[in-house]
Parts: structure tokens; sequence; C-alpha cells
């Protein structure tokens, strides 16, 4: 195989994926700090199902896209957001 000149037409991607990110809702809300008072960050939390989420980055038009899907049965199609 030799090597062949990319023509403006050709797209290069670079792709990376993250599977199995667990989705996670702490039980009670934060609280600031106060005079002589840390902040409070609740250590409990609800497991609200995994997510996967896939990135391209077209390293020619330096742009890129995203998308995320839940892993659970009945979950919202996989959605998807260019950016520029």
């Amino acid at each position: 195989m030799g090597r062949k000149t990319l023509s403006a037409a050709d797209c290069i991607l670079s792709t990376d994926e993250k599977t199995s990110i667990q989705a996670r809702r702490r039980i009670h809300p934060t609280l600031p700090p106060a005079p002589a008072r840390l902040m409070r960050v609740e250590h409990e939390y609800q497991r609200r199902g995994a997510w996967a989420y896939l990135a391209a980055w077209d390293v020619r038009r330096a742009k890129s896209s995203a998308a995320a899907k839940e892993d659970w049965a009945g979950g919202p199609s996989l959605a998807s957001s260019p950016r520029s």
C-alpha cells in the first residue's frame, strides 16, 4: 500500500468513548460555607443509571461533536450536539 495525499473533501476524525459513566445525584443539596463552618457536601447519593459518552474531533475542520446515551433499556435515543 502506497501513500496517498488527502483531498480537501477527506475527513480526519479523532474519537473517544467513555462507557458506563455512573449517573449519580446527591440526596441533599450542598451547603455553602458560612462563618466558622466549611462547605458541606453530602456523601450519600441515588443511583440514576449509567451513561455512555462518545466524542469526535474533526481534525481538519476544527469541529467537534458528541453524543450521550443512557445504558439501560427504555432510555432516550442517541442525542447529538454538534459544536463549532
